[in-house]
């Protein structure tokens, strides 16, 4: 089954990094800033079909709300999928507890 794996930070707390460090290790395709690019959600959507795994490198899943938002509409459309979180790789004086 493919894997989403969601990055979070803020601004500058080592995401793309990590999100390259993860490419390089599994061939997973990054989607940066997915919540503001509905092409970006299509092309991850097609990649899971095709059971390819994907990296979301967006700061706005430090907000549980958004985490949230997006589990229980993906778990009603497709049960069974797996989420994984990575925490920023640099931790941050202003990174949200919630991160």
């Amino acid at each position: 089954m493919p894997k989403v794996t969601f990055i979070l930070g803020l601004s500058g707390s080592g995401k793309t990094h990590l999100s390259e460090q993860l490419k390089r290790e599994t061939g997973a395709e990054i989607f940066a800033n997915l919540l503001s690019d509905d092409s970006g959600l299509s092309a991850l959507i097609e990649r899971l079909r095709h059971g390819e795994d994907g990296i979301v490198d967006e700061v706005r899943f430090c907000l549980p709300a958004y985490r949230e938002q997006s589990h229980s509409s993906d778990k009603q459309r497709r049960p069974g999928r797996t989420f994984g979180y990575k925490p920023p790789v640099t931790p941050s004086l202003y990174l949200p507890r919630q991160c």
